[in-house]
């Protein structure tokens, strides 16, 4: 589609998804290129929708490690808590032994 048809009032396009004719104010402009989408508005937030959905379930399904408060076997949420406790003390642990180090190289009398 020439620039020229978008600036006439009566300009119609087809959409990609739905294949409705539509007038072009039923379609998003691209700010860049100043052409409007293939597809309609509607079935733009269809879309966007559908993708924003299937991308929250895979980074849900993705997770690597159990949410404890989801398990439903009070023995192993008991062991999944101990084994987070340890590793935050670990952590700890780690941590001060690194900030000992650094002060002692800062102030070695």
């Amino acid at each position: 589609m020439k620039t020229s048809e978008l600036n006439q009032p009566n300009a119609v396009r087809c959409c990609g998804r739905c294949k409705r004719v539509l007038p072009l104010e039923e379609f998003y402009v691209n700010s860049r290129t100043q052409r409007p989408d293939p597809y309609c508005k509607d079935c733009r937030r269809t879309m966007n929708r559908e993708r924003h959905r299937a991308k929250s379930q895979e980074s849900k399904s993705r997770r690597r490690s159990p949410v404890i408060t989801q398990v439903a076997d009070r023995d192993e949420r008991l062991r999944l808590i101990r084994q987070a406790l340890a590793t935050v003390e670990e952590h700890h642990r780690r941590r001060l032994a690194r900030l000992r180090e650094q002060e002692e190289d800062l102030y070695p009398f």
